[in-house]
């Protein structure tokens, strides 16, 4: 039973969320693709029916693999949901729209594209998810993520100096903001400017990677009715970081991707009480309203080449007008890549006269792509999608796409079985920490983020890994006192063995 409200009220005999049971439900949204010659879905052929064959049995057998263990399945639902909106709901937005002037309007890149190149689309993309359904079967049946180590014990927690800690990671953020307002860095569609010694990057991972984390972090260990004050401090300060965040860099998902580790972790600790998902639901609908005057805001920054120096009169009437609100809601819509950048990858790969006949099978030399993500990026912006380079913008290939410019389809066939393994052994790896509830839900997070970009790198899980061994170091060094120095050996040594 749950007591109290949202606000870290103990929890007594929580148990996580398990998937069993109603997760078969999902099986009913891959129905119309096997009919879709039946229900009269446009361009639909024997190829798609095949296709939506594949993907109703590829999901069947990760839900049959599945024991209903959150904490065992969290990473493959990440990767499941890219795939189900990316590639699936997409396909079928996109079979409705094609040739019509809304369609122009909103993916004028892709006005060129008819069914035949979205179909030729749907065949990789399935390729890519049996690969990944395949690989996910075997591995969800292998193994099994033990039991989470509980939080320490309020007694454990030194709330001062946690509260110092809070105080100095928002400072942080607030300095890393106004640098990139200062020096011209990290503000999207807005030309980079690097610092000497790679202070931008710095200034940006601290402010995208390690404050997070350490929010997250400080908001597991202070849920709980004892240390109720340290959370709300906690959940203002992320709340404050992210809204800033979202305002200066321009980017419009800011707000919900700072909150989703925290909804994993009340989910992986079975505290996602009423309370909390109204709290969701709120971010959700805050997030939805502003994203029409995010998107306006940054249009008009590319458009003077400023930071805050734009028409903010300008960009908040075009918020409001009927036409920034549609193209808002299509992004908000369209938010995760997918079908629509294999359509460009495709087109890129077998369209003469300027087919890339490198790119129809495993390119060693783009092996380097998956260590540098700027590369992928520029190719895909530059010569793929075939933007200006005068132009301060950048596309991303979504998880398939960028897989299959560095191997063609057999590249993008194994690397994904590869990438799928590398998930898994990072989940597992990370279970058995002490720390395991927010470095999962964290590690969920940018897992759900780096799949539906599909810019791969080695800067993203190297940030990751380094922020994650930082805030560790900096509770177990600064907040979570030792149980001798309190008497709570007992409590201490119980949550120990948990983890163990």
């Amino acid at each position: 039973m749950i007591q109290g409200n949202f606000a870290g009220a103990r929890v007594q005999g929580a148990q996580p969320f398990k998937t069993s049971g109603y997760r078969w439900l999902i099986l009913l949204l891959f129905l119309p693709m096997p009919l879709s010659q039946v229900i009269g879905v446009p361009g639909a052929t024997d190829a798609t029916v095949l296709c939506g064959c594949g993907w109703f049995v590829g999901v069947a057998a990760i839900l049959g693999s599945m024991k209903g263990s959150l904490r065992s399945e969290l990473w493959v639902w990440a990767v499941m949901f890219v795939f189900l909106m990316g590639y699936y709901v997409k396909y079928f937005a996109f079979a409705y729209g094609m040739g019509t002037p809304v369609f122009d309007l909103l993916m004028i890149e892709l006005s060129w594209a008819d069914l035949v190149q979205l179909n030729n689309a749907l065949i990789a993309s399935t390729i890519g998810f049996i690969a990944f359904a395949v690989t996910a079967c075997f591995l969800l049946r292998a193994d099994s993520v033990p039991a989470l180590a509980a939080p320490p014990s309020a007694r454990c927690i030194n709330q001062k100096v946690l509260l110092a800690f809070i105080g100095l990671t928002l400072a942080g953020v607030l300095v890393s903001l106004a640098a990139a307002l200062v020096f011209g860095f990290g503000q999207m569609g807005l030309e980079h400017h690097e610092l000497p010694l790679h202070l931008d990057a710095v200034f940006t991972r601290f402010r995208v990677t390690l404050a997070p984390a350490i929010f997250i972090t400080a908001l597991w260990v202070s849920d709980r009715r004892e240390t109720r004050k340290v959370w709300f401090a906690t959940l203002a300060a992320m709340i404050v970081s992210a809204a800033l965040d979202a305002y200066v860099r321009g980017s419009r998902g800011s707000i919900a991707i700072a909150f989703l580790p925290l909804i994993f972790i009340w989910l992986l600790s079975g505290k996602y009480s009423a309370g909390r998902k109204a709290l969701t639901a709120v971010i959700v609908l805050v997030t939805v309203a502003l994203f029409p005057l995010f998107t306006s805001v940054r249009q008009e920054r590319i458009a003077s080449g400023q930071g805050l120096e734009y028409d903010a009169q300008a960009a908040s009437a075009q918020s409001s007008s009927s036409e920034g609100v549609a193209l808002s809601l299509n992004e908000i819509a369209g938010r995760v890549v997918g079908i629509d950048s294999m359509i460009e990858v495709i087109n890129h790969v077998h369209t003469p006269p300027g087919a890339d006949q490198n790119l129809t099978t495993i390119n060693p030399s783009r092996l380097l792509w998956l260590a540098n993500g700027g590369q992928m990026v520029t190719y895909m912006t530059y010569t793929v999608v075939g933007i200006s380079e005068d132009a301060v913008e950048g596309r991303s290939p979504g998880l398939l796409g960028g897989l299959y410019l560095v191997g063609g389809l057999d590249g993008m066939i194994l690397l994904t079985i590869c990438y799928a393994l590398f998930l898994w052994l990072a989940w597992k790896r990370t279970s058995r920490h002490p720390y395991a509830t927010p470095l999962l839900a964290f590690l969920a997070s940018v897992i759900l983020s780096y799949t539906q970009e599909g810019v791969y790198g080695l800067e993203n899980p190297i940030s990751t890994v380094l922020a994650m061994v930082i805030v560790i170091w900096i509770f177990r060094r600064f907040i979570v006192l030792h149980p001798s120095h309190h008497g709570d050996r007992q409590t201490y040594d119980q949550s120990q063995k948990r983890a163990q």
